[in-house]
Parts: C-alpha cells; structure tokens; sequence
C-alpha cells in the first residue's frame, strides 16, 4: 500500500529502542504521534488492556498491537519507516561545577549544582538549570513541587523518580540557551526518569535523555501540560494526557519526515 508521511508531528521518540504502551495505561496524544527509531518486530508494543489514542504510531521495524489503538488521522500503524536522526543532537548540555548545595525538605529552592535532591512537603523551585550530579532527583509521596524556568539536567549516573500521590506542575524556560528543555540529561548518562504524581500534575516541556529510559507511571494524568520526549526507551503503565502545540513553551517540533513507500 502507497502512503505519504509528511512533517508529522511527534511527542515521543525512542531514539534506538522500542515504545511500551503496558498494563491498564490510558494514552490520549492530542495532536502529536509517536516514532520509533528501533528496528525490532515489537518496536511498538501496545500490550494487555492498555488504549492509546493519538493521530497516528509510527516505527522504524514492526509493531505489537494488542489493547485497544485509536488513530484519529490514519487508517492503521505505519511500520518499517526511515529512522528519525535525533533532533536535539546539537543541543549544548549545561555545565557542572562548583560543591553540592542541599536540597532540603521543603521551602524555596534556586538554581545550582546538587548531588541530590529529595523533595518533601510544598517545595518551589526557582528559575535555572538544576544540577543532579551522580544521585536521584526524588519527589516524595504527598509532596508539592512547582516551578517555572526549570531544566533539571541529569550527569554520572544521575536520576529521577517520582513518587505516586505526589503534584507536580513544573514548566521549561521559554527562551534562552536551554529554551522548552524541563529535563536534559547528559549524552552518557543511562539513569532512569521515572514519572509519577496525582491526576492533576502536569510538566510542560522536553525530556531529552539520549541513553537512559523514561517510564510514566500510575495516574499521572499530564493534565494541561505539553510535553516531548527523546531517549532510549519510553514506557507507559498509567494514564497520561499530552498537548499538542507546544509554541508557547519554547518548544520546536520533532517530526517525522517527508516519507513515500511504494508498494512492490
């Protein structure tokens, strides 16, 4: 069969391995499609009683489709596509320096180099580039953490998980070096982003994390945010909500391009 892909939007790509949809996950992408660089038979896997709704699901190899897919703007899953390069390649990363400050258990927080972080109660963090270096940054269960001009960048091992029952509303700078970027982490580094938090939490701006995996958790429902993702692997077994266009928060578009595929 003919079809034509032309400068799709995407707010998902795992940049060499595969996408999960798992569990009881309810997915609504408003606007947005998913893209999978792997090559394997399962790159999108759509699994046991998950429902994933977005406009299309696209894959460099084959596809998995159990649960229940709902494409609003093509007939089927489009498979065995041209990869997608990596579109933040040229991104410069943050740099490190200066002793760990402490994070705390709650308050305001600024900007600056930390070796960890673990969140508690209401805790606000101010505008800049937080420094996790070799540790996790943790939101506790029942915490409050808020924040605009946020990028959290990860390096050595860094990491991030945050807990269920949690609220989160955390947003990207809109302009500047490190402009629609939430949480960057450094080119080596393979820590996990583990997100989590109540049905009314909400991130808005890009999660690049070229070597590690980034995984959705329980109820998090995304609520209003608008959020792009590029690493390795990218998992969901919750529900999640993302936005559309991203303008407004300083993000670009990462898109799938102009392809045609002839049938034999």
């Amino acid at each position: 069969r003919d079809y034509k892909v032309t400068g799709v939007q995407t707010c998902a790509l795992p940049i060499s391995k595969s996408v999960d949809f798992a569990g009881n996950s309810a997915i609504t992408l408003n606007g947005c499609s998913v893209m999978s660089n792997s090559l394997a038979s399962n790159a999108l896997n759509v699994q046991g009683s998950s429902d994933v709704t977005a406009p299309c699901l696209y894959s460099a190899g084959g596809a998995s489709q159990g649960g229940v897919i709902n494409l609003t703007t093509c007939g089927a899953v489009k498979t065995h596509l041209p990869p997608v390069a990596d579109p933040f390649a040229s991104q410069a990363m943050p740099p490190s320096s200066g002793n760990c400050k402490s994070a705390g258990n709650g308050g305001n927080l600024s900007a600056g180099h930390y070796c960890s972080m673990s969140l508690k109660n209401s805790v606000t963090l101010g505008s800049g580039v937080y420094v996790i270096d070799g540790g996790t940054f943790t939101v506790n269960a029942n915490a409050n953490v808020s924040g605009t001009g946020v990028t959290i960048y990860l390096e050595n091992g860094a990491s991030i998980k945050m807990n269920g029952n949690s609220h989160v509303s955390l947003s990207a700078p809109t302009s500047g070096t490190y402009s629609g970027f939430l949480v960057m982490s450094d080119r080596s580094n393979t820590g996990s982003i583990q997100i989590n938090g109540d049905n009314t939490s909400h991130m808005t701006g890009a999660i690049y994390a070229p070597d590690g995996n980034v995984s959705y958790l329980g109820n998090y429902s995304g609520a209003n945010g608008c959020t792009q993702i590029v690493a390795q692997t990218i998992a969901w077994s919750g529900s999640t909500t993302f936005a559309d266009d991203c303008s407004a928060a300083g993000m670009g578009k990462v898109s799938v391009g102009s392809v045609v595929r002839l049938s034999a």
